[in-house]
């Protein structure tokens, strides 16, 4: 199993449209520039407002948590945001995991974002809510 946290599992007929359309603008935004990167991570919130902001991954040498995506755009987020996170693998350019980490999770908790949605692979993507700290995990197989 990949987390400890208490989940739930959804089998799918079909992805999520309007989730994977984020999904997708996140990871074309990961690709906007041509650096030193070792990973390609995007994420897009839709504020409460309704609007959409995004940010991108640093590059770091060491583990840094303000290189992250959701910790970059986390100052932008207001109460009821909902965030969408994409990795894309570099090998393959298919999506990767990229469920937050425990210090992009408790800023996204601070600024009271209503729910994560994650990808986890080609065919699986998870959403978290910060709320109950419950991951549930979909599949479109």
């Amino acid at each position: 199993m990949l987390f400890c946290r208490p989940f739930s599992f959804c089998f799918c007929v079909k992805m999520n449209n309007k989730i994977f359309t984020y999904f997708e603008i996140a990871a074309k935004l990961s690709h906007a520039r041509d650096d030193e990167r070792t990973f390609l991570i995007g994420a897009v919130a839709i504020r409460g407002d309704g609007t959409m902001i995004s940010s991108i991954n640093m590059p770091s040498k060491i583990p840094n948590r303000i290189a992250h995506a959701e910790y970059r755009l986390h100052k932008k987020l207001d109460y009821g945001a909902v965030v969408y996170v994409a990795r894309m693998k570099l090998q393959d350019m298919n999506f990767g995991m990229a469920r937050p980490c425990i210090n992009c999770q408790k800023v996204l908790i601070s600024r009271k974002v209503s729910k994560v949605y994650y990808t986890i692979s080609p065919f699986e993507w998870g959403m978290w809510n910060p709320k109950t700290g419950v991951d549930t995990y979909y599949s479109k197989r």
